[in-house]
């Protein structure tokens, strides 16, 4: 995350843990999401975010359903809930 709260990620993306939309490898940083961010959080195939306006995404292997409570991998960001 940049100070001015965008969201970049780079590394391999085995377990779609990038969020780019793909399965591919990045070794500079991606924009991941385009809007301000707040809060991060990484589990070891996952990860989600708080954006400032309170909306909660994630994206990652979503194993169990972890993310989204339905067990398909994420690709890209999608939305959890709102106004947290």
């Amino acid at each position: 995350m940049r100070k001015v709260g965008r969201l970049y990620s780079w590394g391999d993306a085995i377990h779609s843990i990038l969020g780019t939309g793909s399965h591919g490898t990045s070794f500079e940083p991606v924009r991941v999401f385009d809007k301000p961010v707040q809060h991060v959080s990484t589990g070891q195939h996952h990860t989600l975010f708080i954006t400032e306006s309170g909306a909660l995404f994630g994206f990652g292997e979503n194993g169990g359903g972890r993310v989204t409570g339905k067990a398909e991998e994420i690709l890209s960001p999608v939305l959890v809930a709102e106004d947290m």
